[in-house]
């Protein structure tokens, strides 16, 4: 199990140990109107924001390390943390989890510049739901059928990848919920199709086909739990996800 943080592809356990400070839910971000003549208000919307997560850094250097050796240390750290863009950050005590499109906002003073001084750290993550791990359920020969059963404890987005047989369209369905995507054009039979939830887009044989998406088309996520998937004009096809924790 890693003892410190990784942020940004840069592990810090080489040097350190870290303290994780996380909140024990996310707090959710309200929009309600007044009613006139109703106590309270009309809930509107809810969503999740930005999570903020507070780790305590201990520097665990050798005895003998010094005040040089000390410097150049704080030196990486502190640009390590500068960035310009979203970085991955992997917390100690979370292994396979990670957050995405975080940075680092504050950067409290070191406490004592000596090998086992510590600071306090503060970021944000822009994407609050932590990413686990990535999963790819493959159809049984012959089936137009598809058991998922999604790990984690947050929706996630699916992407289908299917081999067209030929026909006027391609279609998958959640059983469960009804919704379902379409490409519908000619196939001649054997066109790989790409189906992406998340950006809500689909390719053939890599070419963009937007255009063919049926205006019914839902793009839908997967809550956790089991799934039944069905599949229509195509004979091979695989479903591919990465569980979400809140």
């Amino acid at each position: 199990m890693a003892r410190s943080i990784k942020f940004g592809g840069h592990d810090f356990s080489s040097f350190s140990t870290a303290e994780v400070v996380l909140p024990a839910a996310h707090g959710i971000v309200v929009d309600a109107a007044e009613v006139p003549g109703r106590a309270g208000a009309a809930l509107l919307s809810t969503r999740i924001p930005p999570k903020t997560l507070r780790v305590r850094l201990f520097l665990d250097l050798a005895d003998d390390e010094d005040a040089e050796g000390l410097s150049v240390v704080c030196h990486e750290v502190a640009s390590w943390l500068v960035s310009d863009a979203g970085c991955d950050l992997e917390l100690p005590g979370e292994p396979g989890l990670v957050y995405r499109d975080v940075v680092c906002t504050d950067a409290g003073a070191w406490n004592g510049l000596f090998e086992d001084g510590s600071c306090e750290l503060a970021f944000m993550a822009f994407d609050p739901v932590a990413w686990g791990q990535e999963q790819e359920v493959i159809a049984p020969a012959g089936s137009a059928e598809l058991s998922v059963l999604v790990g984690g404890t947050h929706r996630t987005w699916p992407t289908f990848v299917m081999e067209a047989s030929a026909g006027d369209g391609v279609v998958v369905e959640d059983a469960g919920t009804g919704s379902c995507v379409e490409v519908e054009r000619a196939f001649l039979g054997g066109e790989e199709v790409i189906v992406d939830c998340a950006s809500g887009r689909a390719w053939v044989d890599g070419e963009a086909a937007d255009a063919d998406v049926t205006l019914g088309s839902d793009f839908f996520w997967l809550e956790p739990g089991l799934h039944e998937l069905s599949f229509t004009g195509c004979t091979d096809f695989t479903t591919n996800f990465t569980e979400r924790w809140l």
